[in-house]
């Protein structure tokens, strides 16, 4: 049995650790694509476009290989 110390708050965490990792590869991914596209001399609405289909592409790929603890 776990006892906390008086005073102390139990932090409930609102997101599970495995939804955060799936989710920074799919912005990280999405990042990248993006300013990859960007720098490669399109204009900024292309490459808002290419980096929410990396998001879109790579979050369910993530969520397939992220395996629960």
């Amino acid at each position: 049995m776990r006892v906390e110390p008086k005073g102390a708050i139990a932090l409930k965490s609102t997101v599970s650790v495995r939804t955060a990792v799936v989710l920074l590869l799919a912005v990280l991914a999405s990042v990248v694509a993006g300013l990859l596209t960007y720098w490669s001399g399109t204009n900024l609405p292309v490459a808002f476009l290419a980096g929410g289909s990396a998001f879109a592409v790579v979050f369910p790929l993530a969520d397939s290989v992220v395996g629960d603890a």
